[in-house]
């Protein structure tokens, strides 16, 4: 193995905001947990988990807002670290998203979609309400700046300008396309056969999001060709 210098292992602000949104997108993963009430995380029992995705389970164990990225550093770099982390965290989504599915009864699903879609909705409003409680009054009725805010969603890639293609950006409208969603993920197996449902709930969490930077906002899905992608608009007031 190459030795890595101290300049490899030394994080800066590009690793911590990948770290943060790594956070955030296992905050989605335990959101539906608590949610639906289930006492133990169906990734706990590490079955039917990549083996490699299973040695690092024990970080997800102590991963909380107030962690550390400097803690999980070892004799590796930190983008390996990160790389590890990613896979982990989205391996961990997609295989906890699937068994709550297949252990889920046909007549029960829709309950199970609803909790899945709440949930993912408060946790995006929380987000937002949480991350630009400072915007002010003014640009949350501009599309053309609140709509920028969604580059620092969980699910996005870094760095932002490619998990992100702002086709239209109005002052009351905007249209946005993904350009690294859960289908396009071929380097995480566990997330093809899941893939749809995933984009699907990280929607609700825009939806969620968008509601908590402006109440007026309504939020459509709007694929384009290949890819996922949303409208953006703002409903006039009464």
């Amino acid at each position: 193995m190459r030795e890595h210098t101290w300049n490899e292992r030394a994080a800066d602000h590009r690793h911590h905001r990948k770290f943060r949104k790594l956070i955030q997108l296992h905050e989605l993963t335990l959101a539906w947990i608590q949610e639906l009430k289930i006492e133990r995380a169906p990734y706990l029992l590490a079955r039917g988990l990549n083996p490699d995705v299973t040695e690092q389970l024990w970080i997800l164990d102590s991963l909380t807002p107030e962690s550390r990225l400097e803690s999980l550093l070892d004799d590796t770099s930190v983008e390996d670290v990160l790389g590890r982390l990613k896979t982990t965290v989205w391996a961990v989504q997609a295989y906890t998203l699937s068994a709550l599915l297949e252990k889920t009864a046909k007549k029960d699903r829709s309950a199970l979609d609803s909790a899945l879609e709440q949930a993912s909705w408060k946790t995006g409003r929380r987000t937002a309400e949480e991350h630009w409680k400072d915007q002010s009054a003014s640009s949350r009725d501009d599309l053309r700046v609140l709509i920028r805010t969604v580059l620092s969603a969980p699910f996005l890639e870094e760095p932002e300008s490619e998990g992100l293609l702002i086709k239209r950006a109005l002052r009351e409208e905007a249209l946005i396309e993904f350009l690294a969603c859960p289908h396009s993920k071929a380097s995480v197996p566990e997330l093809a056969p899941i893939a749809g449902e995933l984009c699907r709930l990280h929607g609700h969490w825009l939806r969620g999001y968008a509601y908590g930077l402006n109440n007026r906002i309504a939020v459509e899905a709007c694929p384009s060709g290949p890819r996922c992608g949303q409208r953006w608009r703002i409903i006039p007031s009464a």
